[in-house]
């Protein structure tokens, strides 16, 4: 939840502006047509090919004809998958501003999402692009990561209708063209495309001030050069310094010659010896303004020495239309590198040290950190890593932190606490709880060494950040692992303590309250400081932050029985994650699962069935392992609806195996609540209760009074237990657990709990015997709930209900209407069958109330009707005695039964066994 911003060089999305040195090609960049219609344009030749040269070219060849048109220059630092989609982006949005409108939303506000959801985003707003762009990649042979080739690749297939692609490159080994080629989709121009023809090499060799070359000394350079445009650049600077041009050209050798050995002998000796050590000394560096030439040649002669290789054309290559950056023509640098380690190998590690000084000064700490690695020290590299990883970070460069951070030995790591805090924050979102335990031990370690001394010192105000970025991050691990109580303790501890103005961990430290008090029936905050906490997500620009503050306030809402409020809130959450992030996305479904849950408890059941279509799975990637819960719970109770028992069987499967990767006690709690619900109401859930396991459940859960710290957790352990007690013929023990549950959660104004709690203890009442006891308790909490209307969590006990809410409907009608219709909800909700007859009342007589026996139950009737036991009809009908006594159970509730005698006599009575 921490504010991202990719940011793009401007000089990466300008062609390189060096149109007063060429010529027009108009026979090359004819075969760039804006007319036509090949989705990839691939120029592939050697350096100094001019391959960048007619890419500019077309490039503004396409703006003048007003095609949209987009350009990026591409290096090392885009392998990271992150920052290559921003400069995809960038690029797009630079020749079409409303292109990839989502995707560049999630990379400038907000947590920066997980790659895939970036990738996915970014696929689809390409493929709904409602406008022609052309976009120019040049140097595509930089990009060498396996992961951002598989990105490009799916970006090339990803549309063939309204983008298309010119790339220049060096070699092909890294696009996928195959099937590209087969279809015809391909064009491609190769170092024979390129090649300088008679006419073009004389208009060049007359702009570079050779105008008195005859056209014979012209042709016989260019079959000796075989036009290649690097080979007639060299020969245009050493023809400067030659007085007979003719003897020159006749001697020269494009081909036999060493093209380093003639920049040698003909190009750099032939020029002042501040000339050639400002050439040597700035070769280190990919690109270069003054400012940084002067960093790394301190000499007042670097503006003029600047001048003075323009105007020889020394192979310098301006990058924006202010002329501050240049670079050299690669094959040019690659000489002078090779030049400056033969000459001055001791001064190249002081050269790169300087540079990463300067540009991590100046913002660029991606170059900086490269400047630095490549200087050979370490210890430099890491502490510039550990100083740039918050901007990294939270500019969705993780991959290159990782990347970066591979290369320094983990000895080394443990002694960088920024970017341990950061790596550690990156897999807390992620649900790698282990991987960040790791790195937080660590970053613990390293925040005392500096603390005691042990390292370089920060000064005190960035240490105390340190430690209160650890603190956060060990707060925050304990929330989204679900450790409620670790959490509440941690979270007020960083409130209470907190020194810095960072309000971003303020806000989520007072979000992280509002969860945990929820859980802990305490809803102050919710009810005070909601909506301030989520004004300051948004001063901070935390956008995406406010979707999780939002999920966690709507639930809160849905706890505490205000379920308009949270459905309002929950909207809201809903609306800022789908302008993020798109609809059927994991952020999206955080606010959708609630939502759904939501409207399935009001029995919404076609609207709850539409938000989570799709969506289950996506509810395993992001947030809090509430909005998982809630997809998972509510896709289980629509499927048993539908009566798809396997389905429903998978799903529970499922959410357990999800719930204990994760360690998610109190979900896998839920599960267990589950599935004794679904085997109270069919027998064929029955058998899994054989080997339910009860660990993940707290055993201190009879009275909330007296448990020290009372929590939801507590409340569904007492629910899980009693319904097992009342299956087992228990139902005073469990009446006198879920009273007290009952009164605890009214005291804590729960209404969520209270409303789960009165229903199953109505079931217990009835099982009981006890009608008239059932009856008051429905009718009080009914009152009670009819604003909030929890309607399915009274449905869902299943129809032996029915008759008490059908007793309510019939006696509330008049005195308490609200009552009635609140109970016709719910007998609404049951089926048809319950809610027909308005004249039901709760008579144990009265046969219409009772639902109809299965073939099963009626033969364990008949069995036990002629005197057998549990045991003996197991072993007649070939089932698990534990399966006979679920069977009983649901007999019981559908004959509201005390016991198999009056079960068997209410049998009789309505014809379902013979009379003996």
């Amino acid at each position: 939840m921490q504010s991202s911003r990719v940011l793009v060089r401007k000089t990466k999305l300008q062609p390189p502006n060096n149109h007063e040195r060429t010529i027009s090609r108009a026979r090359l960049t004819g075969c760039f047509d804006p007319g036509d219609r090949a989705p990839i344009t691939l120029v592939t030749a050697p350096a100094g090919s001019g391959k960048t040269t007619a890419m500019v070219q077309a490039f503004y060849r396409f703006r003048d004809a007003g095609a949209l048109a987009g350009w990026a220059s591409l290096d090392q630092a885009d392998n990271d998958t992150t920052g290559l989609i921003a400069l995809l982006v960038s690029a797009l949005r630079a020749a079409a501003p409303n292109a990839c409108a989502a995707t560049a939303i999630l990379l400038e506000t907000g947590l920066m999402p997980p790659e895939a959801i970036l990738q996915r985003t970014l696929l689809n707003e390409i493929a709904d692009l409602q406008q022609d762009i052309a976009l120019f990649l040049d140097d595509y042979h930089c990009v060498t990561d396996e992961r951002a080739l598989a990105l490009m690749n799916l970006v090339f297939e990803a549309n063939t209708r309204r983008l298309r692609f010119f790339i220049a490159t060096r070699n092909q080994h890294n696009i996928s063209l195959a099937r590209l080629r087969i279809s015809g989709l391909v064009r491609e121009l190769t170092f024979r495309d390129l090649q300088f023809d008679p006419d073009e090499t004389r208009r060049v060799l007359r702009l570079w001030g050779h105008g008195d070359v005859t056209e014979n000394q012209s042709d016989l350079l260019r079959r000796k050069t075989e036009g290649w445009i690097a080979g007639l650049q060299l020969a245009s600077i050493a023809l400067a310094n030659e007085a007979d041009k003719a003897h020159f050209i006749n001697a020269f050798s494009g081909t036999n010659k060493r093209i380093d050995g003639f920049i040698s002998d003909e190009v750099f000796q032939k020029h002042p010896e501040a000339v050639r050590d400002f050439l040597l000394n700035t070769s280190v560096l990919d690109r270069f303004t003054l400012e940084l030439c002067n960093a790394v040649n301190p000499s007042a002669g670097n503006y003029a020495n600047l001048e003075y290789i323009e105007q020889w054309h020394l192979f310098l290559v301006p990058l924006d239309e202010e002329r501050k950056w240049f670079r050299y023509h690669h094959l040019f640098n690659d000489y002078l590198r090779r030049k400056l380690t033969e000459l001055h190998p001791g001064r190249i590690a002081d050269l790169h040290r300087t540079a990463a000084r300067w540009l991590f000064d100046n913002g660029m700490i991606t170059e900086a950190i490269s400047h630095a690695f490549a200087s050979g020290d370490h210890e430099f590299a890491g502490a510039l890593l550990d100083a740039g990883s918050d901007a990294l970070f939270s500019a969705g460069r993780a991959m290159t932190l990782e990347t970066h951070a591979r290369r320094l030995r983990d000895s080394h790591i443990r002694r960088l606490p920024r970017l341990l805090l950061d790596r550690a924050w990156q897999s807390e979102l992620r649900w790698r709880f282990r991987e960040a335990e790791a790195d937080l031990r660590d970053a613990r370690v390293a925040v005392q060494a500096l603390t005691d001394g042990a390292g370089d010192s920060p000064c005190d105000s960035d240490l105390a950040y340190l430690r209160e970025k650890l603190s956060h991050r060990e707060m925050m691990l304990k929330l989204l692992n679900d450790d409620n109580a670790g959490a509440r303790v941690a979270a007020q501890a960083w409130i209470d303590g907190r020194s810095s103005s960072d309000m971003f961990m303020y806000a989520s430290s007072l979000s992280a309250k509002i969860l945990t008090d929820r859980e802990f029936y305490r809803f102050d905050l919710v009810m005070s400081r909601a909506e301030d906490v989520r004004d300051m997500f948004v001063r901070h620009g935390a956008f995406y932050g406010t979707v999780f503050h939002d999920s966690i306030v709507g639930r809160s809402l849905h706890r505490c029985g205000r379920l308009d409020e949270a459905v309002s809130v929950l909207s809201r959450s809903l609306e800022v994650a789908i302008r993020l992030h798109g609809d059927v996305t994991p952020l999206a479904t955080m606010p959708t699962s609630l939502l759904a849950a939501i409207a399935y408890e009001r029995n919404e059941i076609d609207a709850a069935r539409q938000m989570l279509a799709g969506r289950l799975q996506l509810s395993k990637e992001l947030g809090f392992v509430d909005n998982m819960m809630a997809a998972f719970l509510t896709a289980i109770r629509l499927a048993f609806l539908d009566g798809d028992f396997a389905q429903v069987s998978a799903l529970l499967d499922e959410a357990d195996c999800a719930a204990r990767e994760f360690g998610f006690d109190r979900f896998q709690g839920r599960i267990i609540l589950e599935r004794v619900r679904l085997a109270s109401l069919d027998s064929f859930f029955a058998p899994a209760l054989e080997s339910l396991d009860l660990a993940p459940l707290p055993t201190d859960f009879d009275d909330p009074w007296s448990i020290p710290q009372p929590s939801t957790r507590h409340e569904v352990a007492a629910l899980v237990h009693c319904g097992l007690m009342i299956a087992a013929g228990q139902t005073r023990e469990a009446i006198a657990i879920l009273n007290r549950w009952l009164r605890f959660t009214v005291h804590r104004q729960a209404k969520a709990g209270a409303a789960a709690v009165s229903a199953l203890l109505a079931r217990a009442l009835l099982r009981d015997g006890d009608r008239e006891a059932a009856q008051r308790l429905l009718v009080d909490n009914l009152k009670s709930l009819t604003h909030a209307r929890f309607i399915r969590t009274f449905a869902d006990q299943g129809a032996s209900l029915a008759p008490t809410f059908a007793a309510i409907r019939q006696g509330c009608r008049d005195r308490q209407p609200a009552v009635a219709d609140y109970a016709d909800a719910i007998l609404q909700a049951m089926g048809p069958d319950a809610a027909s007859d308005p004249e039901a009342s709760a008579e144990a007589g009265d046969g219409g109330l009772y639902e109809p026996l299965t073939a099963r139950e009626i033969e364990i009737l008949r069995l036990a009707d002629s005197g057998l036991s549990n045991g003996e009809i197991a072993t007649r009908m070939a089932i698990a005695e534990s399966t006979v006594k679920w069977y009983w159970q649901r007999i019981f509730d559908k004959f509201a039964a005390r016991g198999r005698r009056q079960a068997i006599r209410t049998a009789r009575t309505l014809g379902v066994i013979s009379l003996r």
